[in-house]
């Protein structure tokens, strides 16, 4: 269970609805007007909640074997796996194309900030989709399977990461990508909300990132266990990492990180698993294998600020895009919903 180290500073959070899923949960996207939550599931069905209420609008079979990622707009929700393909929706849940990938699974999917076309990623290959689901264009293949995939917050380029690096994308019919070297495996991407950092984590148990203006790389290292849950917040200013039971948030506020400390947040009891910033206030939410749910002020101090529990080990954790509330999707089979913590 959670341990707290505050003392009558963090106040519980109680869920402002639940929702019974009945399958394991392995991916979760809210759409850009925050009106449905999408979820995939590792029995291969789509389900999509109502965000107020939690009520299922719509269930259907996605991608048979399971789903992988889920993606969502304003009109569309797009979920893969490892049947090889993409599934299309609109809101309503009606198929609207299914889109092949180029190995036996599609991994990521991702829609452009303004919905208008879709990346998938299966194997070496990303391909990208216009919005009726015909093929736009289809990149050069990496040297190793694309392990994370993100747009730009323009929509004019996309990055990737694999074993030996990460490869940003001008979209654009025959263009060649910019390669960010690293001589090792890279298995999640974060860039920051200002595309001016991407930070990816390593096999190797370190986080690397590269500042795009000048292409110069820096590396945090000496984490336990690999760091794969990173997370921007909304101004650029700070990184929060995993890796440990601990989050190590480093500042990239003025000249940066390097030579310094980062902020430590101590409270969970097993190794943290999930990071979200909420994308209006400055307040973090980690989700751990310790089934607790905390948020955190990392500007204000170093203690906790609220807490909730879950029924077991959380697999998926969002805010809504205007930050009215925090989901989180259990091992349980059980969806929840959380007031937003700070006013």
């Amino acid at each position: 269970m959670l341990g707290l180290t505050s003392k009558g500073k963090s106040r519980e959070l109680f869920p402002m609805w639940t929702s019974a899923i009945g399958e394991y949960p392995t991916a979760a996207a809210f759409s850009s007007d925050a009106t449905v939550c999408a979820i995939g599931t590792s029995e291969g069905e789509l389900l999509v909640l109502d965000s107020a209420t939690g009520k299922q609008r719509w269930r259907a079979s996605s991608n048979p074997g399971g789903v992988l990622h889920v993606a969502a707009s304003s009109r569309q929700i797009a979920a893969c796996g490892q049947d090889g393909k993409a599934t299309l929706f609109d809101v309503n849940g009606k198929v609207l194309a299914e889109l092949p990938g180029s190995s036996a699974w599609v991994e990521h999917v991702a829609f452009a900030p303004d919905g208008k076309r879709l990346a998938t990623a299966s194997g070496k290959h990303v391909r990208i989709w216009n919005e009726d689901g015909s093929p736009f264009l289809e990149t050069q293949a990496h040297p190793s399977t694309v392990t994370g995939l993100q747009w730009s917050r323009t929509g004019r380029e996309l990055a990737t990461t694999c074993y030996g690096g990460a490869y940003v994308w001008p979209i654009e019919q025959g263009s060649n990508p910019r390669h960010l070297p690293f001589k090792g495996s890279l298995i999640s991407l974060a860039w920051s909300p200002d595309n001016k950092v991407i930070a990816c984590a390593s096999q190797d148990c370190s986080v690397h990132f590269w500042r795009l203006s000048s292409g110069q790389d820096s590396e945090m290292s000496g984490y336990p266990f690999k760091p794969k849950a990173l997370a921007w917040d909304a101004n650029s200013s700070m990184l929060a990492t995993g890796g440990d039971k601990s989050i190590c948030v480093w500042n990239f506020s003025g000249k940066g990180p390097e030579g310094t400390a980062p902020i430590q947040l101590s409270a969970h009891k097993a190794q943290v698993t999930l990071l979200a910033w909420s994308p209006r206030k400055a307040v973090l939410a980690s989700g751990a294998q310790d089934m607790g749910l905390i948020c955190w002020e990392p500007r204000k101090g170093t203690e906790p600020v609220a807490f909730g529990f879950v029924k077991d080990s959380i697999e998926a954790l969002l805010w809504s895009p205007g930050a009215g509330q925090l989901v989180t999707a259990d091992a349980s089979c059980t969806v929840t919903a959380w007031p937003t913590p700070v006013g």
